[in-house]
């Protein structure tokens, strides 16, 4: 990973604001904590395809308990030895994942409009480099009508959301 890429990620986190999740000490909600690769391997079997190389980066990097970063709210990565805790949040309500997975999207958040959406890398529409676009899917289309209708596109792939929300706290802080 690059310099660039490693410095991108630390403001993404440096963004997160509590969501619900307790302080992992004493008010640090983020920590830097690296995991070997292959604890990705049994998120892997639940997915059709690799994440995008900089959200594979943040998993493996830093955790976290519930984290609102005021666009979506990721799910918590907390300290330990792997990343179950991450995997068991995508997992949490079979019917959406299961319903997102087969029509081709992979929930890794929520809408930060306190609404039960999911927030998703678009699968169907990969392009070079695992840059998949970043939707938002209504979870009552799926959970009534058992079809998953986009209501928002957040961005173009992982790395223009995550530059999206540095940016607009730059523009709070001012």
């Amino acid at each position: 990973m690059s310099s660039s890429d490693q410095e991108l990620l630390k403001k993404f986190v440096a963004c997160f604001s509590e969501d619900g999740g307790n302080p992992l000490d004493e008010g640090v909600l983020v920590v830097t904590q690296t995991t070997d690769r292959s604890a990705l391997d049994p998120v892997y079997a639940k997915i059709p395809e690799r994440f995008p190389d900089l959200f594979e980066e943040l998993l493996l990097t830093y955790r976290w308990h519930g984290a609102d970063t005021g666009t979506f709210r990721i799910y918590p990565n907390p300290p330990g030895a792997d990343l179950s805790a991450f995997l068991s949040n995508m997992l949490r309500d079979d019917a959406i994942f299961e319903a997102c997975v087969k029509s081709g999207f992979v929930p890794f958040g929520k809408g930060s409009d306190l609404r039960y959406d999911p927030v998703c890398f678009d699968m169907n529409k990969g392009t070079h480099g695992r840059r998949f676009s970043i939707v938002k899917l209504d979870h009552e289309q799926i959970l009534c009508n058992s079809r998953v209708k986009v209501v928002e596109h957040l961005a173009k792939d992982f790395g223009a959301l995550v530059r999206s929300v540095v940016e607009s706290m730059k523009d709070h802080q001012r």
